[in-house]
């Protein structure tokens, strides 16, 4: 009967004492964590949890934290998405004032309007390469001169393209002054493809098939030179290009600007910049 007694009071221990105190110590642990949650709340201060936390938790009140941490995180987030898009939405607004109002632009700065085909403005910092529309429509207008020019003809090409200089179009004007120095170079006439290119060159920036007028130009009169055996002159055409395009004069695609940079590095013997 003792033995009875002493094995029902094992069995008392291990069904009441036990879980007893594991739900003390439970208790204890949520008391712990509340006080913790209600200091945070008053200090304003960041509940400080483990990732562990989040997905062992063991107790209401871990879970309560986790879930109060994930909130203010997720605050933080959307109060620095607010900021950062009400700053974007500033500085564009002070940025469109400056351009409508004809005030200079802040240091450092590039606007570029973008059209369906590619860059069709820019204000403020000139960058080396933006992008550019393609050839466009100006080349059909050059057909039959260029049959006449690549049939041997040169000379009948040449009125054809005199003619479309005074083209309403600047795009067809700069592919006429363009094939006009083409023409004459072939005919050996090097001083009066140079006068060609001088009329392509007021063009700056209107596309001619495709790359800006006064890049072709002072692409046209290096290779005029070149050809010519005036080194001189080469070198100096080939370093004012050289700055020309590291300060962004044209409105360029990033291939033409690469192109170029490798040309103007072959004329000045590989003394180039390199940007």
């Amino acid at each position: 009967m003792e033995q009875k007694s002493h094995r029902l009071l094992l069995l008392f221990a291990v069904t009441t004492v036990g879980p007893a105190i594991a739900l003390g110590w439970l208790g204890w642990r949520l008391v712990e964590q509340d006080r913790a949650l209600e200091e945070h709340a008053q200090n304003g201060a960041r509940p400080r949890l483990g990732a562990d936390a989040c997905f062992f938790g063991i107790g209401g009140a871990e879970r309560a934290l986790c879930a109060l941490e994930k909130q203010r995180v997720q605050e933080r987030r959307e109060h620095a998405a607010d900021l950062a898009a009400a700053g974007l939405g500033r500085k564009i607004g002070e940025l469109e004032a400056a351009l409508g109002g004809g005030k200079k632009l802040p240091e450092g700065v590039a606007v570029v309007v973008l059209g369906r085909r590619g860059a069709m403005a820019r204000a403020g910092l000139m960058l080396p390469f933006v992008p550019v529309e393609g050839s466009g429509d100006a080349a059909r207008a050059f057909a039959r001169a260029e049959e006449l020019e690549y049939g041997g003809d040169q000379v009948a090409a040449i009125p054809l393209l005199r003619e479309l200089t005074g083209s309403a179009e600047a795009a067809v004007r700069g592919g006429a002054w363009l094939r006009l120095a083409r023409v004459y170079r072939k005919r050996g006439e090097a001083e009066v493809a140079l006068q060609a290119l001088g009329e392509l060159a007021k063009l700056e920036n209107v596309p001619v098939d495709g790359v800006a007028a006064g890049l072709l130009a002072a692409q046209g009169r290096a290779l005029l030179l070149e050809a010519a055996g005036r080194k001189v002159e080469l070198r100096e055409t080939a370093s004012v290009l050289d700055r020309e395009l590291r300060e962004g004069r044209w409105m360029v695609s990033r291939t033409t600007f690469a192109f170029a940079r490798e040309q103007v590095r072959g004329w000045l013997g590989g003394g180039g910049r390199r940007s």
